[in-house]
């Protein structure tokens, strides 16, 4: 009886490790192909090694550096997919419109015209 109960454990849990098997890979399969932007390697992103000792002067060229060498990998990307055209990649997208003119994934300063203290 013993040996019965093993082997009906046995099974159960092959069954369940079958049926996670088989969800996974149906799950990985129906997943859409991976847009451009999400497969880009891009050299002038911020690397701690070689950045570390930037000041925030340093840091906004090295930001235009890296958004100057997006946009010349965007321009290859095609634009007409509606994928495109609702990305943050997209000028013209809402993702991008943001109040007060603040540019969008830029960094920048708030800077209040009479401040009492400074915060980080």
């Amino acid at each position: 009886m013993r040996r019965r109960g093993r082997q009906l454990l046995i099974l159960i849990v092959g069954m369940c490790l079958a049926v996670m098997a088989g969800f996974t890979i149906y799950a990985v399969s129906a997943l859409p192909t991976l847009q451009p932007w999400h497969t880009e390697i891009l050299s002038e992103e911020f690397s701690a090694r070689r950045d570390g000792d930037l000041d925030f002067a340093g840091y906004l060229k090295l930001e235009g550096r890296l958004f100057a060498e997006m946009r010349a990998k965007e321009a290859d990307w095609d634009r007409s997919s509606e994928a495109y055209i609702f990305s943050r990649f997209d000028p013209a997208s809402p993702a991008n419109r943001l109040a007060d003119g603040a540019p969008y994934n830029r960094s920048f300063r708030l800077l209040q015209p009479n401040a009492i203290g400074h915060a980080l």
